[in-house]
């Protein structure tokens, strides 16, 4: 029961593990198997993959299965946003694999045997899951024995088997995967020809003289381009200048922030809940009942607290009380709740045993590693091979010094209220801690306050009244230029904010919190249209589409200045041209024509086809592959590169001989080998033209 209780808390999702789908994959087969045809509306459509159309019932159903799975094993109420966009994005990943790599895989007849499947679970090459689930806690061993014992019982509990079979289907999923990818790595070859080419190239170095003149030195006035140049540049490079569908907006932000009456009345509660707190027997407890935030049980030393808050705590009795004291929007009290002379700060370490099993099991384990500990077992060997926090389990779980307050607090209060050397056992939402406290500062004075707080917030009645004025903003300024002109007065309150380039599946706007409602709109409107009034976190915001691009080329005025650029560029690099071919005229070295031009030689040394940067010049690809095929002593024709144009003279070439064709080989090979699994999958991703709407939905 220990190992499927195993399998049930791990079978949540950890959204970078396949295993965190294995049940959910087993239960779901069917659905990912079985074409709708009920919601194939275009509407209703959230993605299609290989021609083949994923209903968003289809894929909403995959992601609530994940959701409740994960929140059954973690045993959370509800999903983080930021989490819910990692299971979202799995569920997506099944249905791509699912019509692309494993429809491939069938194809090409790749299978995983009985023979195998048995190795895989119980011999002597466990796969990666069956060694995570069955090693044993006390020796960190793979445990064979136990998947015997596991398998002999399943029958009994139906519950297990159907988890086993969710296993098994994984395991071979991931085998027929690393099979098919190591047939395409295996597959490539590197000959024996092109090894030699290769290792020539980058054998071969020169070292050159050169001169260049960059295309600055020449205005953009004094070269004319006409609108037939440009038309005919961006007709034959249009793919060059394909874009992906993004949208602007202008948008107009409307703070939810308290009024007057809100602070007003806040200062009237702050001062009638004083006098009582003054004489609250209890300080602590009447904290805890009249604050909405929670009272900390923290002790502060004086230079933690502000100034006038460590002054008071450290000079008044348990009598005094400090405030009303307003700051960031929070009316506070203050009174003393108890003092205590304490470590200014411990070193400690621990161990973290994880809840992988039950908690019962997991105190268990926890029980058996202190007691190896307490009888001189070696702490930093235990915490590597059994602390969950690996973060400090490299350092032998050495946490180092810290403060009181650093951790969280059944941590912080048995390492601050322990004795040094003393070995404790503490339990916390992160599993039970085996601690180990290694020394402890000086004892210095220390106050737990206790304070009331009454925050400073917009009242329904505010909150309303900003709606309505964004409200009335939508209804007077709906038309564009009615927007711009209002946008754009300087005595307007609210002052205008532009974000560009949005594109369909981006979830941020500076400024606005989880925006996605308004890039979904901007993606639904046309130019112009003016949005309803959306609710950001504390800000009512309203929307002005003021561009619209969509996939594919550019539209030609849209990209008439870059090709400007560009044609002119073009032009400023044959004119160049020209000037260096009639000063290397009549001329046998670099330095007579760098004479003539008034240009500074430049050198360059041991430059391979494979180098990067030429010296002097920077990134200059066109100039390093003409330097490697030019002859010794010959003065090249000018190259027109990035930045400007050269002409060289290749004063020597020599080879490096600790170059080996055989060698590179082999390199080439183990390089190919292992960019080719990734390539391919995505080339099959690619032939399968995936159409990703999830951003209509999300």
């Amino acid at each position: 029961m220990a190992t499927l209780q195993k399998l049930r808390n791990k079978g949540g999702v950890l959204i970078a593990t396949v295993i965190g789908l294995s049940l959910v994959a087993f239960i779901l087969s069917d659905m990912l198997n079985s074409g709708s045809t009920l919601f194939s509306q275009s509407k209703n459509i959230v993605g299609e993959i290989a021609g083949e159309s994923i209903p968003y019932p289809e894929y909403l159903a995959v992601v609530s299965k994940i959701e409740e799975n994960q929140k059954a094993n973690n045993k959370q109420a509800s999903i983080p946003e930021a989490q819910m966009e990692q299971i979202r994005e799995y569920a997506w990943r099944t249905f791509v694999d699912k019509n692309t790599i494993e429809k491939e895989i069938d194809k090409v007849g790749v299978s995983v045997s009985t023979d195998e499947l048995f190795d895989l679970v119980q011999g002597n090459n466990p796969a990666p899951l069956i060694r995570e689930y069955f090693t044993n806690p006390q020796t960190g061993q793979f445990d064979r024995n136990a998947v015997i014992n596991f398998l002999k019982n399943i029958d009994n509990n139906p519950e297990a088997r159907q988890s086993w079979l969710s296993l098994e289907q994984e395991i071979v999923k991931g085998k027929l995967r690393e099979k098919y990818e190591t047939l395409i790595g295996k597959g490539l070859y590197i000959t024996k020809f092109q090894a030699k080419e290769a290792t020539d190239a980058m054998a071969t170095k020169v070292s050159f003289s050169y001169i260049g003149k960059a295309f600055n030195s020449i205005t953009d006035t004094s070269v004319t381009v006409t609108d037939k140049e440009l038309k005919n540049y961006y007709n034959d490079h249009e793919k060059n200048f394909d874009q992906v569908a993004s949208r602007d907006i202008d948008y107009m932000v409307f703070p939810i922030l308290p009024s007057k009456e809100d602070f007003t009345k806040a200062e009237d509660l702050i001062n009638k809940l004083a006098p009582e707190f003054k004489v609250a027997e209890d300080a602590k407890q009447y904290a805890q009942l009249n604050s909405k935030k929670n009272v900390e049980s923290t002790f502060f030393k004086k230079a933690e607290l502000t100034e006038a808050v460590g002054n008071f705590a450290f000079s008044a009795t348990k009598a005094d009380m400090l405030g009303p004291i307003f700051e960031n929007n929070v009316y506070k009290l203050y009174r003393i709740s108890n003092t205590k002379m304490s470590p200014d700060s411990v070193k400690a370490r621990h161990i973290l045993i994880a809840p992988k099993q039950t908690l019962e099991a997991t105190k268990a384990l926890a029980d058996s590693v202190a007691n190896l500990v307490r009888k001189g077992g070696n702490f930093a060997e235990l915490a590597k091979q059994f602390s969950g926090d690996q973060g400090s389990a490299q350092q032998g779980g050495d946490l180092g010094w810290f403060r009181e307050g650093m951790m969280v607090q059944p941590f912080n209060d048995a390492c601050f209220n322990g004795s040094k050397n003393e070995i404790v056992t503490v339990e916390t939402q992160f599993g039970v801690h085996i601690i180990q406290i290694l020394d402890k500062g000086a004892d210095v004075k220390k106050v737990q306050l206790a304070t009331v707080e009454v925050d400073v917030v917009p009242s329904n009645q505010t909150y309303q009244s900003i709606y309505t004025d964004a409200s009335k903003f939508v209804a007077e300024y709906n038309t564009f230029d009615k927007f711009e002109k209002a946008s754009n007065d300087a005595k307007n309150s609210q002052k205008k904010r532009i974000a560009n380039n949005l594109k369909e599946g981006d979830k941020t706007i500076a400024g606005l919190e989880r925006p996605r409602e308004i890039v979904r709109w901007a993606f639904g409107a046309e130019k112009g249209d003016i949005s309803t009034v959306f609710e950001l976190g504390d800000q009512f915001v309203i929307a002005a589409l003021t561009g619209v691009r969509e996939d594919g080329p550019a539209p030609f005025e849209t990209v008439k200045n870059d090709i400007e650029f560009i044609v002119k560029k073009e032009k400023k690099g044959e004119i160049l041209a020209k000037q260096m071919t009639d000063a290397a005229n009549g001329a046998n070295s670099i330095e007579t024509i760098a004479s003539k031009m008034g240009l500074s030689q430049m050198e360059a040394d041991n430059i391979s086809f494979s180098s990067y940067v030429v010296p002097g010049a920077g990134i200059e690809p066109q100039l390093i592959a003409a330097s490697s095929v030019t002859p010794k002593d010959a003065i090249s024709k000018p190259v027109i590169g990035t930045n400007a144009v050269y002409l060289f003279q290749v004063k020597t070439v020599a080879k490096d001989s600790s170059l080996n064709a055989i060698d590179n080989q082999k390199r080439l090979m183990d390089m190919y080998g292992n960019f080719a699994p990734r390539a391919a999958v995505q080339a099959l991703e690619d032939a399968a033209k995936i159409k990703d709407n999830r951003s209509k939905f999300f």
